[in-house]
């Protein structure tokens, strides 16, 4: 699966109606930690940041199961596929 831009995330949230604060509550990520990852001020590189950019698909990785819950798939913006670490 190819990776996606910010602008094409944004796009998708307004595309399908989905809030910010929905997405992020479905995948127990805080909502600032969501938006700082979409406006581009938090790079993903630990922690939530880094969940947050693997499920919207902005980066290749691995779910941390210990900072987030484990995702539902969300019939609007699908989890990426992938390995979830223990």
């Amino acid at each position: 699966m190819a990776l996606k831009t910010l602008e094409e995330v944004r796009a998708e949230f307004d595309r399908c109606g989905v809030s910010v604060s929905s997405w992020a509550a479905r995948h127990g990520i805080p909502r600032n930690i969501v938006n700082g990852v979409l406006q581009g001020r938090l790079k993903g590189k630990r922690g939530h940041a880094h969940n947050a950019a693997v499920l919207l698909g902005l980066k290749d990785g691995v779910v941390n199961r210990e900072d987030a819950h484990e995702p539902d798939l969300c019939e609007v913006l699908p989890a990426r596929e992938g390995q979830v670490r223990e």
